[in-house]
Formats: structure tokens, sequence, C-alpha cells
């Protein structure tokens, strides 16, 4: 995230970490079991919901900047370890 620029919003709230609680309990209900099923379930869940919590974008026209030429995303995107390495001297 810090190669790309992008900053993270974690929703750390009771309210928003309630509504995926609030998902999960449906799916729960609806005995769902399957991903159809649960797909089945979310297809019927999302209007209500989002009829509930839907507001207007503070900007209408989207804010994505472009994506840097120089970047390989190969290589960001990857898992990276930082790793230390000790100097080995030959045996005396």
């Amino acid at each position: 995230m810090t190669q790309l620029e992008i900053n993270q919003a974690f929703a750390r709230s009771p309210q928003a970490k309630g509504r995926v609680v609030r998902l999960v309990t449906e799916l729960r209900h609806a005995t769902a079991s399957t991903i159809a099923e649960a797909q089945a379930v979310l297809d019927r869940y999302l209007p209500r919901f989002n009829a509930g919590f839907w507001v207007e974008a503070a900007q209408s026209k989207p804010v994505y900047r472009t994506l840097d030429p120089a970047l390989d995303l190969g290589a960001i995107l990857a898992f990276q370890q930082p790793r230390t390495v000790a100097l080995s001297l030959p045996p005396a």
C-alpha cells in the first residue's frame, strides 16, 4: 500500500462491525450452506442494506489517480519479506 501511495481506512467503529455481523446472521438464518445459496441470500439482502445506509458521494467524479508506468505491479503485489544477510567468513 505504501509503495502505491494508498492510504487504508479501516472500519473500526462498532456500527461498521455490526453491519458485517448482520450479514453473517442473515446467512445463518437462511441456512445457506453453499456458495449458490449464500449468493441468493446476498442478492436479497443487499438492496435492503443499501437502502438503509446509502449516502450520496461528496464528489461525483472519480478521484482515481493514473498508475505510474514505472511501477512494477508484479513486484509490488507479491509476498515481500524483509531479510537480513550476515557476513560469512571462510574457515581459517
